[in-house]
């Protein structure tokens, strides 16, 4: 694209009365296109011009401005946009991409959990970076699938993304621009991430304990690791996830007298606050915590190894959970919430029934509980019984 066009001079039909000068469109910055509106911005040069009062002068002296001018602009030596201060850097200061991140993330604070809201910040703030450095302060409306594109493969060799961080910093980047085109009409019309495909990812499915692992971990942290152990016990009765759910969990989510403990909203997956029943052994494990001594909105696992106003960081039981792993050599997929997938085992072993354990796992449907059981290696319904050949 051409930086400049239109050179020319305008002399008013040769009228002496009217203002005389030498005209030109120049390519804005990037920074200042608007869907709306031209990509080139009109000039106009008159000084020196009309200071001439016969019709061969003024056509000599704008003539002379014209060829002055011509050689400015192809030898690169003149650029209008710095050496004027313009107001339409002003007018769309609000739409560039930079500002709209900063603004979307200001959103994002107040509406997500602290862990995903830190993952968006970190993986929008370097996708600002690069377009800042890329891009040269490009507006939200001029990216392009191919500017998302170029971020992800460059950061994906220089930062040796696997496919899984590949396909979270997409996500993330199109849920911003998902944000723009779902809540305003001026900013963009399209999704430059709609069509960016997402890179295979190998799905290692839910890993449970085996009856070996499942004794010695327990064993073993109840020895070394005492709050470790109870916070794997309440994983394995609960089923809540350990790194928001139970984490989080205060003493008036749980409801002794109605055998019903919650999940708030707020640490849910689903972002709706959901139930559990308390059975009778989660009902003497709990009990055996003697809760009503601490005030009812202190955290169950908090600092100091007890109850307290604020809970334990999330790197506590991972730090000491790797310790467990190394000395028992337990499979590498094993996790701590490994504990849940192995209570839904039991559970189907001992024979109870889906519309129970649904309870307890909090999946919308049978369908969902019947997938998730299939990643654990559990069939449900007779088993098959071949007769093999002895070979």
């Amino acid at each position: 694209m051409a930086r400049y066009k239109r050179l020319s001079i305008y002399d008013a039909g040769g009228d002496l009365s009217k203002e005389w000068f030498v005209k030109y469109h120049y390519l804005k910055p990037r920074d200042l296109w608007a869907s709306d509106k031209p990509e080139y911005q009109r000039f106009k040069i008159s000084k020196t011009i009309n200071c001439y009062h016969t019709l061969a002068e003024r056509k000599q002296r704008a003539k002379v401005v014209m060829a002055g001018m011509k050689v400015l602009l192809q030898n690169y030596q003149f650029n209008p946009f710095k050496e004027c201060h313009l107001v339409d850097r002003v007018e769309y200061s609000g739409y560039s991409l930079s500002y709209c991140i900063d603004k979307y993330l200001k959103h994002a604070e107040s509406n997500l959990r602290h862990s995903t809201y830190r993952n968006y910040r970190d993986r929008l703030n370097l996708f600002k970076e690069w377009a800042s450095a890329k891009l040269d302060g490009i507006m939200i409306y001029q990216v392009r699938k191919q500017d998302v594109f170029n971020f992800m493969t460059e950061n994906q060799v220089s930062r040796k993304w696997k496919n899984k961080t590949y396909n979270h910093y997409l996500q993330a980047i199109h849920t911003f621009f998902e944000y723009y085109k779902a809540n305003y009409d001026d900013y963009i019309k399209d999704n430059p991430c709609e069509h960016i495909k997402r890179l295979e990812v190998e799905e290692k499915g839910n890993r449970p304990y085996n009856d070996s692992e499942f004794t010695k971990t327990l064993e073993y942290t109840k020895v070394h690791y005492p709050y470790l152990y109870t916070y794997l016990r309440d994983i394995y009765y609960t089923c809540y996830r350990p790194g928001t759910e139970l984490r989080n969990l205060r003493i008036y989510d749980i409801n002794l007298s109605s055998r019903r403990m919650s999940v708030p909203a707020e640490t849910a997956k689903g972002k709706k606050t959901q139930w559990i029943p308390i059975d009778d052994v989660l009902y003497e494990v709990l009990a055996e915590k003697n809760l009503d001594a601490y005030p009812p909105d202190f955290y169950v696992y908090g600092l100091g190894g007890k109850p307290a106003a604020k809970p334990i960081v999330e790197k506590h039981f991972n730090r000491h959970f790797k310790k467990v792993k190394e000395a028992l050599n337990l499979h590498p997929d094993i996790t701590m919430y490994s504990m849940k997938h192995t209570r839904v085992i039991h559970l189907v072993q001992d024979g109870e029934k889906l519309h129970d354990i649904i309870k307890l796992t909090r999946h919308k449907t049978l369908a969902e509980l019947m997938n998730y059981l299939k990643d654990l290696g559990v069939v449900i319904g007779e088993q098959p019984n071949f007769k093999s050949r002895k070979i």
